[in-house]
């Protein structure tokens, strides 16, 4: 798995996040809010906090937010959270229907590149 921060300090989502390129060449952006409210979310489920409770959590524990996007997320969490920024070509598609065939789970941390995201 390989996780990059963007050093250079450039962010071209205007907002903390993360932007993710599926095999079949998509690039995604998840900001980090979304990150955060899924967090909460598994919180109130599993610990049967309130909303206002889990978000409280969230905040004292800012620094475990991008280890539960790189640990949690999948590629349905991606697409339900994120947005698309760029549409794949017929071609790259192809390409990761072959890939996919050959590999049966990639995670969409990856090839993850934070930005603006502290990373531990």
């Amino acid at each position: 798995m390989t996780i990059q921060e963007n050093i250079t300090g450039e962010n071209p989502f205007g907002q903390p996040g993360f932007s993710v390129k599926s095999p079949c060449g998509r690039v995604w952006f998840v900001p980090l809010e979304q990150v955060r409210e899924d967090y909460a979310q598994f919180l109130q489920q599993a610990d049967g906090l309130s909303q206002s409770e889990a978000r409280a959590r969230v905040a004292k524990n800012e620094e475990f937010v991008p280890t539960w996007f790189y640990e949690q997320f999948d590629w349905s969490d991606v697409a339900s959270r994120g947005q698309l920024v760029v549409q794949a070509n017929p071609a790259d598609i192809e390409r990761a229907l072959n890939f996919l065939r050959d590999n049966a789970e990639v995670s969409p941390a990856s090839g993850a590149q934070a930005f603006g995201v502290p990373l531990a």
